[in-house]
């Protein structure tokens, strides 16, 4: 018991102090541990969601640009040129259809980088000062552009029956020049992939990485298609997809 005093006045009270034994602490830490192991991979899919739909939406927004500069020229921008018209990635091309991005100077042309130009599950894109991520399906012609060469490949893609299924660009793809065996490229985008496969699927929640070409499937990609629709698809499936004329 002890005597406590409160205004003048004294009385007598009891004092219970409590305090964790190291016993319950141990438990406690345990319990906080179980829950974040729990925890932790809900929570890293969801920022992979997230940042999986972001990559969707620079994709449409994409797609938006290419259908107002198809309207304009009736053709779709070339996927490489050395002319002063430009390639579909450099500013003087697309720029005035598009938001949202960063112009810089780069291989010799203001550029379109950052922004809708860059996914945000791309690490190498987005440390670098011109980083770029999405690839141009090159194949896709108009009848006013050469037909006559590769003509097995080339796709009239004014045309084109199987338009709604043609890929127009993809979440990355190997390094060009392109053929089987060939490592997908780090920071920068590509102006063609040359088929199917080599389109990669491991930056939407694989295990893979740029440069370990049997792990490049093991997850999903994000694709725009000729009708300008997007979609997310498995590496898996990527034997469905429409990118030259022999598909």
């Amino acid at each position: 018991m002890q005597l406590i005093q409160n205004n003048g006045r004294k009385f007598v009270g009891s004092k219970k102090v409590s305090a964790f034994t190291l016993v319950e602490l141990l438990v406690v830490i345990s319990i906080i541990a179980v829950l974040l192991a729990v925890l932790m991979p809900a929570l890293g899919k969801a920022r992979e969601s997230g940042r999986r739909v972001v990559c969707m939406a620079n994709l449409r927004q994409w797609g938006l640009g290419f259908s107002m500069y198809e309207q304009e020229y009736k053709r779709l921008p070339r996927a490489y040129t050395s002319s002063t018209s430009g390639a579909w990635w450099h500013t003087n091309t697309m720029g005035k259809y598009l938001p949202n991005f960063s112009s810089k100077q780069g291989f010799g042309h203001e550029i379109i980088t950052g922004g809708i130009a860059v996914c945000p599950s791309h690490l190498e894109a987005k440390a670098s000062t011109v980083g770029r991520s999405y690839s141009f399906n090159f194949w896709l012609k108009y009848p006013e552009e050469d037909l006559k060469y590769y003509r097995q490949t080339m796709v009239d893609f004014k045309t084109d029956s199987k338009r709604k299924s043609r890929v127009v660009l993809a979440d990355g793809c190997i390094d060009w020049p392109t053929w089987s065996g060939q490592t997908p490229v780090k920071d920068q985008v590509q102006f063609f992939f040359s088929s199917r496969d080599e389109i990669n699927y491991y930056r939407h929640g694989g295990k893979g990485t740029w440069n370990k070409e049997p792990d490049r499937y093991s997850g999903k990609g994000n694709l725009l298609f000729g009708d300008w629709h997007v979609a997310t698809l498995d590496g898996k499936d990527r034997g469905t997809l429409k990118v030259n004329a022999r598909d």
